[in-house]
């Protein structure tokens, strides 16, 4: 396991300890949507970093794109709709890196299909920051809990 991915997993558990004075989510629901937002990020690390280092967009990398933005879509949502003690900030972050990611998404996916050469450069360029973003956002909220 990467080092940030066991700081994560860590982080997260951290949260469900504090949250559970709060009777927001249960640890069970918290494993639940936490873990795809883990699974999110090994999804949508392989595909960024995919398509960054071979500086092309395959067909791999559009299904991890699109499994990436579903999963956190997923984790998203239910930490959302089961918890009340959300940083606002953690939610703007977490708001604009979904959007951003479901851009790269369906990007991915037109540019892939069409083959052009020019769309696929600035793909390419906008991939890091989008990922970048994403980042933030995700460890945002275990940050955030944490040290609140």
């Amino acid at each position: 396991m990467t080092t940030s991915l066991l700081l994560q997993i860590k982080f997260f558990n951290n949260a469900l300890i504090l949250n559970k004075g709060n009777k927001d989510m249960g640890r069970g629901e918290m494993t639940i949507f936490g873990g795809a937002i883990i699974l999110a990020l090994l999804a949508y690390t392989y595909a960024v970093w995919g398509e960054q280092i071979t500086g092309k967009l395959k067909g791999i990398f559009i299904v991890f794109f699109l499994t990436g933005f579903t999963l956190d879509v997923f984790g998203t949502s239910g930490m959302f709709l089961n918890t009340r003690s959300a940083s606002p900030i953690h939610g703007i972050l977490g708001i604009a890196a979904l959007l951003g990611m479901g851009i790269h998404a369906a990007w991915a996916l037109r540019v892939w299909k069409k083959g052009d050469e020019k769309s696929a450069h600035l793909f390419h360029r906008y991939s890091r920051y989008v990922y970048i973003l994403w980042l933030f956002a995700f460890f945002s909220g275990p940050l955030l809990m944490k040290f609140s």
